[in-house]
C-alpha cells in the first residue's frame, strides 16, 4: 500500500468574483483560501479514517513553489491555516461559525521552495499538469490516484 498522499484543488474561474480576479493581491489571498480549504479537508479525512484524532498534536509542513506572497488579507497563509484548524472561523457576512477541527497543539510551517532544487515541488507540478489536462481533455480517469484528495470550488 502506498504511503504517499496527494492533494489537488481546482477552481471554476468563471465563478470567481471579478473583483478578486482584477487585483493581484486578491488573487493571492484567494489562492491562500483554496490551499487552506484543501489542508482542512485532508486533516478531516485523516480524522475520519482514524489515522489522526482531533486531540493529537500536529506539525504541518507545507512546501510551495516560490511565488508572490503579498495579499490584501489580514492573515498570511500560515496563520490562516492555524486559525481554521485550531480556533475556528467566523464568517460575519453569513453569520456563521465554522468549528475548529483540532483541539491540540498545532504548528504550521510554510516553506517556499525553488522547484528546480526540490523534487517534491517538481512532482506537484506534474500532478497539477495531469489534473489540468484531465479537465481540458474531459478524461476524469486521469484524476484517479491512490490516496488522493481533491477539492473542486465552483
Amino acid at each position: 500500500m502506498r504511503r504517499e498522499n496527494s492533494l489537488s484543488a481546482t477552481v471554476n474561474i468563471r465563478k470567481v468574483y471579478s473583483n478578486i480576479l482584477g487585483d493581484k493581491n486578491s488573487i493571492h489571498r484567494y489562492k491562500d483560501y483554496v490551499l487552506k480549504r484543501l489542508i482542512k479537508k485532508q486533516i478531516q479525512k485523516y480524522i475520519l479514517d482514524g489515522s489522526l484524532t482531533e486531540t493529537d498534536d500536529l506539525y504541518i509542513t507545507i512546501c510551495l513553489d516560490e511565488q508572490a506572497t503579498a495579499t490584501n488579507g489580514i492573515y498570511n497563509l500560515k496563520d490562516s491555516i492555524y486559525e481554521e484548524l485550531v480556533e475556528g472561523i467566523h464568517n460575519f457576512d453569513y453569520g456563521t461559525f465554522h468549528n475548529p477541527v483540532m483541539h491540540s497543539k498545532v504548528k504550521v510551517d510554510v516553506q517556499f521552495c525553488d522547484s528546480s532544487q526540490n523534487y517534491l515541488i517538481q512532482s506537484a507540478d506534474i500532478l497539477a499538469n495531469r489534473v489540468w489536462n484531465s479537465y481540458m481533455r474531459n478524461k476524469p480517469e486521469l484524476r484517479e490516484f491512490t490516496n488522493h484528495v481533491s477539492l473542486h470550488l465552483s
